[in-house]
């Protein structure tokens, strides 16, 4: 649903896009159409292709983990998806395709992992808004729900 935006704040959004917004009137308007917000959740990452072999090798599965792209602010390792107290590295220790039993099995751990930490941070939910004013119209987006809820968000982004 499209919200009708006062002209000054829509000139502030248009001239910011691409990019963002905080001043505080931007703001007071964005805080004010927190009930217009539709939230969303963005896809887990596409995971990179698991060959055969990694599911042999401890440093090769670290390698594949270590080529998942996620936001840079978010580290993920294999302790995300591991038991804690498991010492792969230990002499003797199995194999990872004795500890996930399939790469399916594996894939749903790392996938889980994944999720839960990006919910955990906030990158995996946005809002975003359709804002116009006469004939023209912004999408602003929302990040970080949690900042919002909590009243310290303090910018959106923009996009024509």
């Amino acid at each position: 649903m499209a919200v009708e935006c006062p002209d000054h704040i829509f000139e502030r959004l248009w001239a910011a896009a691409p990019g963002e917004a905080s001043d505080d009137e931007v703001m007071d308007f964005a805080y004010s159409e927190l009930g217009d917000v539709d939230y969303l959740s963005a896809e887990c990452p596409e995971l990179p292709e698991l060959h055969s072999r990694v599911l042999e090798d401890w440093s090769l599965l670290e390698d594949w983990v270590a080529a998942i792209q996620l936001p840079e602010s978010t580290e993920f390792e294999i302790s995300h998806f591991l038991d804690p107290w498991f010492d792969y590295d230990e002499p003797g220790a199995p194999t990872p395709l004795e500890v996930f039993k399939s790469s399916e099995q594996l894939i749903s751990s790392v996938t889980a992992a994944i999720e839960g930490l990006l919910e955990e941070s906030g990158d995996y939910e946005f809002g975003c808004l359709e804002v116009t004013n006469k004939q023209r119209s912004l999408s602003i987006f929302y990040s970080c729900p949690d900042a919002w809820s909590l009243g310290y968000a303090d910018s959106v982004r923009v996009a024509r």
